[in-house]
């Protein structure tokens, strides 16, 4: 019973895909990281997405 209950707690942690919508990563980064801390991702993502609009206006 118990190695039951080990193994499915295992299997829902690690084997079975989370559903994360961009919301709750919002809402994540939001309550657990400070300001400074928040504007490194905003800051990333928004250059990722100035390469991808340069790359693909070269094609």
């Amino acid at each position: 019973m118990v190695m039951d209950v080990f193994a499915y707690i295992y299997h829902q942690s690690f084997v079975v895909p989370q559903d994360f919508t961009v919301e709750s990563i919002m809402d994540e980064i939001l309550r657990s990281l400070t300001l400074q801390e928040q504007q490194a991702p905003y800051m990333k993502l928004g250059q990722m997405l100035h390469d991808r609009v340069l790359a693909s206006s070269h094609i």
